[in-house]
Parts: structure tokens; C-alpha cells; sequence
């Protein structure tokens, strides 16, 4: 099918319109193929930012993707700007590239073509899609145009080019005050000028609250700690020092970057920095390695791979270091001095419980930012399933741990029921430490 758009004549005074609202936002990316991602998220941030249904968003993303991808191919330019505009009931989606203005054919492939349906899944996406030059730059726009709910667009809505002008009756030209062209995003590889953050929800206020505990009572105990090491046998049984022997290293700067971005970095840092190095592989290492092995078949993504490799393996180092100052500390629920012991089997238990909850972090942040990969998706699925086989036995835990610190260590690390119960009443650490 031949798509091409023709300039309309100008409408006459006997059709008034009113001004409708107009919203645009524009960047600029590389013109490599691996960018697509970056125009996704960039869509999926501005659209959500306008409150766009979630199911237009989808369609739009695959819109996107088609066309960012179809300029990447045929024009071979450093530089590809992609623009956005809501208009009452309609999202305009437009491609500028500097190849000069050619007609677009959404190509008819066989049934077993593996690909070139690319604008055939346009069409199909949208309410109408073309091609014109750019007037203020040299090269072309390809465009579309797709249905925004909130509100339904009528029948005469269903418009051309919404830069060309229009028959009476059709959606107006953009209001004179609103710039047609907005200032770009500077390009900055692949990162695209986010929107401003949200403000925290309260969960992740008192997420926040917990790691700032464990990283205080690590703080607050390594003296003790390192008394330990060298002076004493843990009541568990084990070996201090092997209980905190240092997990291995984080290998690339990416698997950091994505630690850091879940809010994990002082979880992997310290036990980087205050792990024993010349003690034996930990006990409880065994137990992040299940967790890892668990969630992550079918994952090839090196970095993610490596992010819950690390932070599972520091899971253990958590657990290990405060059991090491456990026969110190005071029962979770009566406040009284506890002394008996704990033995490796709930210590590996306990292991497991953190490690799921601190893996589950770390994919979901991944989610939250790319959601194409299905293996990822899955990963995440059997990390929220094994806490809700979990959940039921987890008082029976608390109670064979028995002492504040691990309790909260377990306790504030997986999502469940009475993850931050204690803490919202007002009692537990602030009575102790």
C-alpha cells in the first residue's frame, strides 16, 4: 500500500474551531539499532507522564521501535530526533531523519519472511501514518498518528498529518502559543534526560529505613566483630572467620552500575571491605549459589547475571557476620539477653530468605526499566513464588533465630506480610541500639 500525504486546501472562516491543548516532547539519539531501547523508554516515560492508558502505551512503544528502526536502516544518520505530541485524544508519534522526502510502502511479506513487516505492523497500529519533508530541516518526517485514551478520539478525529492543515471539522493546527519545535535533549549516549522521580512510596521509605540499620549495627559492632575473628569460635558452631570470608569480587563496571542503581551498593561494598580474605569459601555460601542457580535459567544478560550473583553472595556474608555477634544481642520479640546457639542449617535457611529478597530487588529495578525480555520476567515470577512458599514458614524461623539482629536481617529483606510491621508500631532496634 502507497502512503502519501497532500497539503489540504486552508479551511474558511464559516468553520471556527477552538484551540485544543497540545503537549511535545522531543530527543535526539544515536543512529544505531541498540537506541530503539532508548526511544521505548522515552516514549513509555513521556506517555505515562501524560497519563496515557497503559494499552496505548504498548502499541505506541511498538510504533516507536518500528519507525526509529526503519530511519536507523534507510537513512544511516549519526543523529536520529524523535518527537512526541499529545493532542486531546491522539499521540503523534514523528521520525525525523535526513534522507530528502521519498514515498514509504508498507511492504506485503510472504508468510515464511522472517522480517519486513515492519510498517505493515504500523498501519495496523495505527489510525493513519505517512511520510513528508521537513520544512525546517532538511530530510523527512515519517509520522503516525494513534488513539490516546482518557477520552475517545470522535470519527473526525481519525486525522492526516497533524501538521498539514486541516479540512473543517478535523483536528486543528497546534495552538500559536506552544513551540513546534521544543528545545531537544542534549544526546548523551544511551541515556535519555529522565523525567523527575517520583517521590518514594512509603514501602520503599521504610526499604530505605531498614538497609540504613544493618549497615548502622555493622557499623556499631566491628570491633566486636573483629574480636571475634581472632579470639573466638561463633556459638554456631563455625568458624568467625569463615563466616565472613569476602564473597568474590564484582566483575565489570555495568553489574556495579546495576547494584547501584537497585540500592545495593553499600550491601555488596562492605562486605567487599570487611570480608576476610585469607579465610576459606563461607559455609553459607552454598546457599546463595541456590538462589542464583534458581532464578536465573535462560537469563544471558551478563550483568544482571553477575548484580544478583554478587548481591545473593553478600547475603551470606550478612548473615555470617551477624550471627558471628549473635551471642551479644537480645531476643527479637522479648528484648532480654539471648545466648544459646543457632545451627548452620537455619543460618543456610536464613541465607536463602535474604538472598531472594535482595535478588528480587535487583530484578525488579530491571523490570521497572526494560520489560522486553521475557527471561527476565520470568526470573523475577519464580523469585516472588519462592517467597510466597516462604512466607508460612517463616515465624517458625524468626523463632530459631531468636536474637534482634537476624530477625530484622530476615525480617526486612524478603516482601512479606510482616515485613515492616515492628518498625511502623515503634518497637524493636531504636529501644535497643
Amino acid at each position: 500500500m502507497s502512503v502519501t500525504v497532500t497539503r489540504r486546501p486552508e479551511p474558511t472562516d464559516a468553520h471556527p474551531r477552538p484551540a485544543q491543548p497540545v503537549t511535545s516532547r522531543e530527543t535526539t539519539l544515536e543512529g544505531t539499532a541498540k537506541m530503539a531501547g532508548c526511544a521505548r523508554r522515552f516514549l513509555r516515560r513521556t506517555a505515562t507522564a501524560w497519563s496515557v492508558e497503559v494499552d496505548a502505551v504498548e502499541a505506541a512503544e511498538v510504533v516507536v521501535s518500528e519507525l526509529f528502526t526503519n530511519a536507523v536502516q534507510h537513512a544511516q544518520a549519526k543523529r536520529i530526533r524523535l518527537r512526541l505530541r499529545r493532542q486531546h485524544a491522539l499521540l503523534h508519534v514523528e521520525v525525523f531523519d535526513p534522507q530528502p522526502h521519498g514515498e514509504l510502502v508498507a511492504a506485503r511479506p510472504g508468510p515464511d519472511a522472517e522480517d519486513g513487516r515492519g510498517l505493515e505492523i504500523v498501519e495496523a497500529l495505527c489510525l493513519r501514518w505517512g511520510r513528508r519533508p521537513d520544512v525546517d530541516r532538511c530530510g523527512s518526517v515519517t509520522w503516525a498518528c494513534l488513539p490516546a485514551p482518557g477520552a475517545e478520539p470522535a470519527q473526525h478525529d481519525r486525522a492526516a498529518d497533524p501538521e498539514q492543515p486541516c479540512e473543517a471539522g478535523n483536528l486543528p493546527r497546534p495552538v500559536a502559543t506552544m513551540p513546534v519545535h521544543p528545545a531537544p535533549v542534549p544526546f548523551q549516549g544511551d541515556l535519555v534526560q529522565p523525567s523527575p522521580p517520583p517521590p518514594p512510596t512509603l514501602y520503599e521509605s521504610w526499604e530505605v529505613l531498614a538497609d540504613g540499620l544493618h549497615v548502622q549495627r555493622l557499623a556499631l559492632h566491628l570491633p566486636q566483630l573483629r574480636e571475634q575473628l581472632t579470639t573466638h569460635t561463633a556459638g554456631t558452631g563455625i568458624r568467625a572467620s569463615a563466616l565472613v570470608a569476602r564473597p568474590a569480587e564484582v566483575p565489570t563496571a555495568q553489574t556495579l552500575a546495576l547494584i547501584d542503581a537497585a540500592g545495593l551498593s553499600a550491601w555488596v561494598d562492605l562486605p567487599a571491605e570487611h570480608g576476610r580474605s585469607d579465610a576459606a569459601v563461607s559455609p553459607l555460601a552454598g546457599a546463595a549459589e541456590d538462589v542464583h542457580a534458581l532464578l536465573l535459567p535462560g537469563v544471558t544478560d551478563d550483568a544482571l547475571r553477575g548484580a544478583v550473583r554478587a548481591v545473593t553472595a553478600a547475603s551470606a556474608w550478612w548473615v555470617g557476620a551477624f550471627a558471628a555477634i549473635r551471642h551479644l544481642g537480645v531476643h527479637h520479640s522479648s528484648l532480654t539477653p539471648i545466648k544459646d546457639t543457632v545451627g548452620p542449617d537455619t543460618l543456610r535457611q536464613a541465607v536463602r530468605v535474604v538472598a531472594l529478597g535482595t535478588a528480587q530487588r535487583v530484578l525488579a529495578h530491571q523490570l521497572r526499566h526494560d520489560a522486553s525480555e521475557e527471561a527476565v520476567r520470568l526470573a523475577y515470577c519464580r523469585a516472588v513464588t519462592e517467597g510466597i512458599v516462604i512466607e508460612p514458614k517463616l515465624p517458625a524461623l524468626l523463632e530459631e533465630l531468636g536474637e534482634l539482629r537476624l530477625v530484622d536481617l530476615v525480617t526486612t529483606s524478603i516482601p512479606w506480610r510482616g515485613r515492616f510491621a515492628k518498625y511502623a508500631g515503634g518497637t524493636g532496634a531504636g529501644q535497643v541500639e
